[in-house]
């Protein structure tokens, strides 16, 4: 029997138009952009910060010489990802709609939602990787067990002077004031413009704050609360300081249990550089799945008719990693 389904080319150009709406709603997308690089490694640049103030000629002397800035190259291996769906013969032969009693769904349809499926597990790799980029290391472990992909970024950190879930002591707005000051001498600005990503569990516990000599004390003296998110980041706006953005995406593990991206108690601030420059991205790099061994991501659709019993598989798959060109961009704050 000869099935009908859509080829890689075709699935390819499908995915292309799906992908605005499958991170429309993630930040990480925003701070970390998708690129690619015909390159075999991850490699990026780093250039160094002008040093020194202008010297001294006076009247009828000779300008001194100044050193060209340099930089730093890093180069590693990117991690190589891929994984397939297939289609058995039970599928191929029982399949339905969902919700029918028995209406049969076509061929190009398993495809097409197998290609779905394997879409989202890809982007949810990316984006796992690139929280945990932003917290300062992240590793992968591979099928056999033991990490084979990782790397670590000189990230800064700081510790909360109270657990924000010590409502009646925390102090926020001292935390975050003291962070500011970690914005010297690196180009990017650590007060308003900045973006601080948290998850619900540590926004609940900024709402919940009651500490009158800090953020409560900072509150609209005709609330009994400080009522929002909203009513929140118009208190540390107001301050010079970082909007929050809360976020409480994730993903199911392999146990069907739930894990958020942002940790309880951790905030990730990135900072505004003064120059607009962005500090990441996701690169991919070369692919031998990919016609002249193009960067990107793979879709490969695989249908063997003489093989016993025949499977239809779809695989996806691709070779990248992060690269942080400005980790002391980022204050990774512990609370």
């Amino acid at each position: 029997m000869s099935f009908v389904y859509p080829t890689s080319q075709e699935i390819m150009l499908v995915e292309a138009e799906r992908l605005p709406n499958l991170i429309k709603d993630r930040p990480i997308f925003d701070l970390m952009p998708i690129t690619t690089a015909d390159s075999p490694v991850l490699r990026w640049e780093q250039e160094d910060n002008v040093i020194g103030l202008q010297g001294l000629r006076g009247i009828g002397g000779q300008p001194s010489r100044v050193k060209a800035i340099g930089g730093k190259t890093y180069v590693c291996d990117p991690g190589f990802y891929g994984e397939f769906r297939a289609l058995d013969e039970v599928e191929l032969m029982t399949r339905r709609q969902w919700a029918t009693a028995g209406v049969p769904i076509k061929v190009d349809d398993l495809v097409m939602k197998a290609s779905e499926q394997l879409q989202s597990r890809y982007l949810d790799r990316v984006e796992y990787i690139g929280w945990q980029a932003l917290q300062g290391t992240f590793s992968v472990v591979g099928p056999a067990g033991g990490v084979i992909h990782t790397d670590t970024f000189n990230v800064q950190t700081a510790a909360a002077a109270v657990a924000w879930g010590t409502f009646a002591t925390a102090k926020p707005i001292y935390d975050l004031r003291q962070i500011k000051l970690k914005g010297r001498g690196k180009g990017v600005s650590f007060g308003r413009g900045a973006k601080a990503y948290a998850n619900t569990a540590t926004v609940n516990n900024l709402l919940s704050n009651t500490n009158a000599t800090d953020l409560f004390g900072k509150r609209d003296q005709n609330q009994s609360t400080i009522s929002g998110l909203d009513a929140l980041n118009k208190i540390l706006i107001s301050a010079d300081l970082p909007e929050v953005v809360e976020y409480d995406g994730g993903y199911f593990d392999e146990s069907g249990t739930w894990q958020t991206f942002l940790p309880d108690n951790t905030v990730i601030i990135v900072g505004r550089r003064n120059t607009g420059s962005p500090i990441m991205d996701y690169c991919l790099v070369r692919n031998v799945h990919n016609p002249n061994l193009a960067p990107g991501q793979y879709t490969r659709v695989v249908d063997e008719p003489e093989r016993i019993p025949r499977v239809i598989e779809v695989h996806n798959g691709h070779n990248g990693g992060p690269r942080i060109y400005q980790p002391g961009s980022v204050c990774v704050l512990s609370c």
